[in-house]
């Protein structure tokens, strides 16, 4: 595993999330297929996500004080992985449109079914363009006030009124 450190000491810190979170599935599963998830939009059981909670307690403990997430934050990844490998969860590939439907021609009717992104002009186009199902916007901590400014008030017209869980 020292090898595979060193390989990839240069990759983004989500990049670092989900290959720490694979090592610790592969020392449980013996699983070599590397997934890395974009977004999980399942629910899970209560039994399930408390299996996990279990499962991972060490794991978990070292990482729980964080008050900021880095690459040893595994929660991001490991309870969808975690029923990826262990087989309570079903995994969807999603390939990405080719650069046909990307950059030329959007079919009419057609959705991406995710879209990710930093807070900048390209990201509100896109998600205006390609109308994903789920979107997400990662926050960039050297991002400029202004960026951030034009974020709130994309979110705004996208969500003009409260959903009926906010308070």
């Amino acid at each position: 595993m020292d090898d595979f450190d060193k390989k990839y000491k240069s990759v983004s810190t989500w990049m670092k999330t989900n290959m720490n979170v694979w090592k610790i599935l592969y020392n449980r599963y013996s699983e070599r297929k590397f997934w890395v998830l974009a977004h999980i939009i399942d629910a899970y059981t209560k039994t399930l996500f408390h299996e996990v909670l279990e499962k991972y307690k060490l794991e978990f403990q070292k990482t729980s004080h964080m008050r900021f997430r880095d690459e040893t934050g595994i929660s991001r990844s490991i309870f969808g992985l975690d029923m990826v490998y262990n087989k309570k969860g079903e995994l969807k590939v999603i390939n990405p449109p080719s650069f046909w439907q990307k950059h030329i021609h959007k079919k009419k009717d057609y959705s991406w079914e995710c879209y990710c992104g930093s807070e900048d002009e390209k990201t509100r186009k896109q998600i205006l363009r390609f109308e994903p199902y789920v979107f997400c916007v990662n926050a960039d901590p050297k991002g400029k006030k202004e960026d951030k400014d034009e974020m709130r008030k994309f979110y705004q017209s996208l969500f003009p009124y409260k959903s009926p869980f906010e308070l």
